[in-house]
């Protein structure tokens, strides 16, 4: 039976459900007018006050063919309208009156023309004007409704010009619109100079309502005036967008009020509430860690910290790991005469002693010398698994491309090992405060979702919580899962070909529910929730890099260990405590695995240059039995360093990386 490949085993579930649910949420609201009721005309005059209020009034025809009781129609405003930035301006109705012309729509001894009552309406899908008297009978034919207000329109204030952008008919109409047109009144124009209009027609939030249309006719007089009209018909739901720019000076911007832009845009409010509590929440918890694991005094020692192996001392050094640390773990396994080293041109190959070689290090065993000891201390619990998963098929083994696969389960085998036996011992885990900071963050961009003022409905709120949740889930298991399936799959040597096809096919779903994620936040929110999510998402990586810090006893060993590098990069040491020791083959050996763990391999041999130099050394080919140079160049002291602190990781680099995958890069 195949293997299913890891990481990619049941979280594709509630994304299958997710992919399923989207043509639900994309079925259309409209309706069908059953009755053929329609808006004979839509006449509106806008007005501009110097103060940069508008005077809007508006003459409605309405033809009905209903039989019905109805109290009047309906006119429907948003709550705000968009500004620059993804900002909102509050939209305030104020000096509201409705007359009407027809007499039908009129109580019994009304006249014609006189103002009749109205319900104004305001909750979370927007505002509303029920033109109508209570319990009046709208009979069928045509009822003309003129409703004028006053409020503050979107205006944008530019250097060389101001833009007024108004929507003349709305877009909530049930029915259609046959003839509509608009008229802009300026102050302070004398003239038709310095003015451009432009007219659009289109469904909220598409394109075409940002797009002029032909179909919408705009003349300047010579008073200044600007004409707009319709020369077809508004279907259901679309709307008339007018756009008009004028010289600056021509309206009196009103002054800055944070609690007016703050009531205008409380999703920008509760952005910046949660980033900061967020924030806060990070800092306190990164203050108390660096604080408990302070660093103490760095005093110079000879030795490295007790039980750490290069391996490990360069895990806690740097917190990760890598091919040097790989090198650093060979060369220790060679030094200690466990395995011998081989390079040949630019290849480099590991194998078990020989016969010969085997005997002398039991020999060496018996000895009881101080030296010995030294060489044969057995090899570390992760050494002896990395040393069986490469000779696992074969007493040696060959670091080049076509073994990518044995190299890359090594490289995992091994820091799986190194952080089981080390990561809790050496590191605070931040889990569980990231989880709880990711929780409180999608808990607010659920709330401030739905809170969201650039709303229009419940739906559309729905598809902006649904839309972060999509994305921010898509891209993490993007950067985290989907990454670690994909370097599964191409390490496989066997059924390769399914396990790509199973990541393929993995990667693809969790794009498309990424991108419909996007989607949705693209049409359904608001420029600040967009901001919220990437925010947040930020802030919650990078404190999870920042709070996973050393424990207390890895502090310790920490500080010990940059005592250490001191004596591997300068030979200083504390006289107070220990005696200096004498600079010999056998200690540069011993301690060149550290070197190159730490990248400090040449400032370590600089030390031993003139000791080298008495034994000619560092002129001739430097031997060591643990250390083998197959090609016919020899390697004097300098060279030997550079093969085997610079070359021997750059050559596990490359060994590590599929033939496709080398063909594939630039040269």
């Amino acid at each position: 039976m195949r293997t299913v490949t890891p990481h990619i085993r049941h979280w594709w579930i509630p994304f299958v459900l997710l992919l399923c649910c989207l043509p639900l949420y994309g079925q259309s609201e409209e309706g069908d007018n059953k009755d053929n009721a329609q808006v004979e005309s839509f006449n509106s005059v806008l007005t501009l006050r110097p103060d940069a209020t508008l005077q809007v009034t508006e003459k409605i025809t309405f033809l009905s063919t209903r039989t019905t009781f109805l109290n009047g129609i309906t006119r429907s405003f948003p709550l705000s309208y968009p500004t620059r930035f993804g900002l909102r301006c509050r939209l305030e109705l104020t000096d509201i009156q409705v007359t009407s012309d027809d007499p039908n729509t009129t109580q019994p001894g009304k006249e014609s023309g006189t103002r009749i009552s109205y319900t104004y309406q305001r909750d979370w899908n927007g505002q509303r004007i029920l033109m109508g008297e209570n319990n009046a009978i709208l009979k069928p034919g045509e009822h003309t409704f003129t409703l004028s207000y006053q409020l503050a329109p979107e205006i944008a204030y530019f250097r060389d010009h101001d833009t007024l952008v108004w929507d003349v008919t709305g877009f909530d109409w049930p029915v259609s619109v046959n003839q509509a047109s608009a008229v802009v009144k300026l102050p302070r124009v004398t003239n038709g100079n310095g003015i451009s209009a432009q007219g659009m027609i289109g469904k909220r939030g598409s394109r075409e309502i940002d797009t002029a249309n032909s179909d919408v006719q705009a003349a300047i007089t010579e008073l200044g005036e600007v004409n707009f009209t319709l020369t077809k018909p508004l279907a259901t739901p679309e709307g008339l967008r007018l756009l008009v720019k004028f010289p600056p000076g021509v309206v009196t911007p009103p002054a800055f009020n944070a609690l007016f832009f703050f009531q205008d845009n409380p999703t920008l409010f509760w952005v910046l509430l949660a980033t900061l509590v967020m924030l806060s929440y990070y800092i306190t918890l990164w203050t108390i860690t660096v604080r408990e694991t302070a660093g103490g005094q760095i005093v110079p020692r000879s030795t490295p910290p007790e039980g750490v192996s290069p391996a490990v001392a360069r895990y806690l050094r740097t917190g990760t790991c890598d091919h040097r640390m790989l090198a650093s773990a060979l060369a220790d396994m060679a030094v200690k005469r466990g395995i011998k080293l081989t390079k040949n041109g630019t290849v480099y190959s590991v194998a078990m002693l020989k016969e010969d070689l085997v005997r002398e290090r039991d020999r060496r065993a018996t000895t009881g010398d101080e030296q010995s000891k030294l060489e044969l201390t057995t090899l570390t619990s992760e050494e002896r698994a990395l040393l069986a998963s490469l000779l696992l098929s074969g007493p040696s083994f060959t670091f080049i491309p076509e073994n990518h696969g044995v190299i890359q389960e090594a490289m995992q085998r091994f820091t799986r090992i190194l952080k089981a036996k080390y990561e809790a011992l050496y590191f605070t885990a931040p889990t569980r405060f990231v989880v709880i900071g990711a929780v409180v963050s999608l808990l607010a961009m659920i709330g401030i979702g739905f809170a969201d003022a650039s709303h229009s409905s419940w739906r559309e709120a729905t598809h902006s919580v649904e839309g972060l949740v999509m994305t921010g889930v898509g891209v993490y298991l993007l950067g985290t899962v989907m990454l670690k399936a994909w370097q599964h799959a191409l390490s496989q040597t066997i059924e390769q070909f399914w396990a790509i096809i199973q990541t393929l096919f993995s990667t693809v779903l969790v794009l498309a529910c990424t991108a419909g994620g996007i989607y949705l936040l693209r049409y359904s929110s608001s420029m600040q929730m967009v901001m919220l999510l990437v925010v947040l998402g930020i802030i919650n990586l990078v404190f999870a890099f920042l709070l996973r810090r050393r424990t207390a006893k890895g502090q310790r060993i920490h500080d010990q260990l940059e005592g250490f590098l001191l004596f591997l990069t300068t030979g200083r040491i504390d006289h107070r405590r220990e005696k200096k020791p004498e600079r010999t083959t056998e200690l540069f050996e011993r301690y060149l695995p550290y070197a190159i763990a730490l990248e400090v391999e040449r400032a370590w041999s600089d030390q031993f240059i003139y000791h080298l130099q008495r034994n000619e050394e560092c002129t001739t080919a430097y031997c060591t039995e643990w250390f083998q140079v197959l090609d016919q160049r020899p390697l004097n002291f300098r060279a030997f360093i550079q093969a085997l602190g610079s070359e021997f990781p750059k050559a596990i680099t490359a060994a590590s990386l599929s033939t496709s995958t080398m063909m594939d890069e630039p040269v």
